[in-house]
């Protein structure tokens, strides 16, 4: 689990947003190795390295898993998941990079998402072209191949405003 945030007691209708505390921690939830414990699973706060800000309102989608094996005949798996989106108390974050959450090293990386406008080098095209604006709310799904994700809905500066455009396409490079 990781973020988010708790409005609090004095928060409004206009206010929900800043009158909030925010969070960056990330915890683990994972089954309790004691045999016959009373509660089946801890939860633990991680070491993560290198954490986005303080945020909420992303999205998190995992990529497929990669598997290896060990030289003494284990299996690893790697799994990493895209952090898009979101926002702060004060402001949305950009849509100009990503963060990808890798576990179980469970460290941080940037990556940087090229927009629409950048990857035309017609002028005509690129004036016609959409920027993917900053969004809070969005739901984001993997396609079944594993080759993008899709970004829909979401909101920009307050839940009455969406945020443009409503549906974008993420295309993941190769590795």
């Amino acid at each position: 689990m990781f973020g988010g945030m708790c409005p609090t007691a004095t928060a409004t209708q206009d206010t929900w947003t800043s009158a909030a505390n925010y969070s960056n921690l990330m915890l683990t939830l994972k089954p309790k190795a004691t045999p016959g414990a009373s509660a089946e699973f801890e939860l633990d706060l991680t070491s993560g390295r290198g954490p986005p800000v303080a945020e909420a309102g992303f999205t998190i989608t995992a990529l497929e898993p990669t598997f290896s094996n060990a030289s003494d005949g284990t299996r690893n798996q790697q799994r990493d998941f895209v952090l898009l989106g979101g926002h702060t108390r004060t402001a949305f974050i950009n849509m100009s990079q990503l963060a990808l959450l890798s576990l179980p090293q469970q460290s941080w990386t940037f990556l940087p998402m090229l927009q629409p406008f950048e990857a035309k080098s017609d002028l005509a095209a690129r004036a016609a072209a959409t920027t993917i604006e900053p969004r809070s709310g969005h739901s984001a799904a993997l396609t079944p191949d594993g080759s993008r994700i899709i970004l829909f809905g979401g909101w920009v500066g307050d839940i009455n405003t969406p945020a443009n455009p409503q549906l974008a396409v993420l295309h993941l490079g190769q590795g």
